[in-house]
């Protein structure tokens, strides 16, 4: 029993590590994606589409989450 303890341990450990690596890359991503914009993100600034289209698009297609997305439109439009 005590080798089953563990091992679930190490796998409770190793999922936290993954999911807050995951968190990091998406935030050093959408960082990215403010300061060199590119034209896969063209249509945030163009403005045809609503703020939680681009939100929702974003995330949609670059899977970074909602927050990082909002950070990512929200900064694009103020420019």
């Amino acid at each position: 029993m005590d080798l089953q303890v563990i091992f679930n341990i190490v796998l409770v450990f190793g999922l936290i590590y993954l999911v807050v690596r995951r968190y990091i890359i998406a935030s050093k991503f959408a960082d990215y994606m403010i300061k060199n914009g590119g034209e896969e993100i063209e249509f945030i600034k163009e403005n045809n589409l609503s703020f939680s289209e681009c939100v929702k698009l974003l995330n949609k297609k670059h899977k970074i989450g909602i927050v990082n997305a909002f950070s990512v439109v929200n900064c694009l439009r103020e420019k």
